[in-house]
């Protein structure tokens, strides 16, 4: 079949093609004014620059147990060390430490220049204001401390990787690190791994009696169904693209998103109508309001949530 004849008002390619480069070019020409504003008169606003850490998270070593900073390989003597300061939680970084010495340190506290290790409280000896290393126990670098910028670097651009849709989350919270296997030492405390979850034992003497038995300390562990996989995808890039595209996740998961999560998209009109998001045809918006409850919305998406007991976790208000 021939194709009807071109109207005469219809430019040509060459003419369609200067008239679009021509706009390109003024657009280019024009810059938004750019405004300093409040952070309560920033919302619906769009940022002039893109978001960057402007500091290594956390912004200094700091202490996962309270205990005494020290040096590896002076604690591995179990020799006596003068116990030379106290840094409590929200204290300024301390320090430096000096030779033979060791630093009284709380959870959360920002371990002093020249140590490399904290050793845990149940673990010392302390006599007339000097502490060792209780024989046998040893002590690795960089043991109990969480390094500075494990989180984040300085210069990690969270904005640009959420406005990209390359955003992770992980039980530390939001990173641009992926796929990351995370490795929990202490009581209680949960490890992950591709496709399966592990817990340590919750109780103080269980957990030691399994590591002087040379035991790992384990309480339980899951094992990912594929349910469970396709739902903690959903949930992640919910939490981190702010939405949802239901053909992007169609794709991404091998399935109808749609026709999979029917009763979920279906159960979220009254959060439609609190103005947390937007159901659209194509997908989910979620509302700047919304971003504030976004666990309560990502909860909806959650198998699990209806059947757990109260105050198993932390709340989300």
């Amino acid at each position: 079949m021939k194709s009807a004849l071109p109207s005469p008002d219809l430019l040509s390619y060459d003419e369609a093609a200067a008239l679009v480069g021509d706009c390109v070019l003024r657009l280019g020409k024009c810059r938004p004014a750019i405004e300093t504003v409040e952070l309560e008169r920033a919302m619906g606003r769009v940022l002039a620059r893109p978001l960057a850490a402007d500091l290594d998270q956390p912004p200094f070593a700091r202490s996962t147990r309270d205990g005494f900073a020290c040096r590896e390989a002076e604690a591995c003597t179990h020799k006596f060390l003068t116990i030379a300061g106290t840094t409590r939680a929200g204290l300024v970084p301390a320090g430096p430490l000096p030779p033979r010495a060791a630093w009284e340190i709380m959870t959360g506290a920002p371990v002093p220049a020249g140590a490399d290790a904290v050793v845990m409280l149940e673990h010392v000896e302390v006599d007339a204001g000097r502490v060792r290393l209780l024989p046998p126990r040893k002590v690795e670098p960089g043991e109990n401390i969480v390094a500075q910028g494990a989180q984040a670097r300085a210069g990690d651009e969270l904005a640009v990787a959420q406005r990209q849709k390359t955003l992770q989350r992980n039980f530390q919270g939001y990173s641009t690190r992926g796929g990351a296997d995370i490795c929990a030492f202490g009581m209680s405390s949960i490890s992950q791994a591709e496709g399966f979850y592990w817990q340590n034992l919750k109780e103080l003497p269980a957990y030691y009696g399994a590591l002087d038995a040379g035991k790992l300390p384990l309480h339980r562990g899951y094992v990912m169904t594929a349910e469970d996989k396709i739902r903690r995808t959903t949930i992640m890039r919910l939490m981190c693209d702010l939405g949802l595209d239901y053909d992007d996740m169609s794709k991404r998961l091998a399935l109808n998103f749609k026709e999979h999560f029917a009763c979920e998209i279906e159960s979220l009109h009254d959060m439609e109508s609190d103005g947390l998001l937007v159901k659209t045809p194509v997908g989910l918006i979620v509302t700047d309001l919304g971003r504030l409850l976004i666990r309560n919305i990502a909860m909806r998406f959650d198998a699990y949530a209806g059947v757990r007991k109260e105050n198993r976790f932390s709340r989300t208000i």
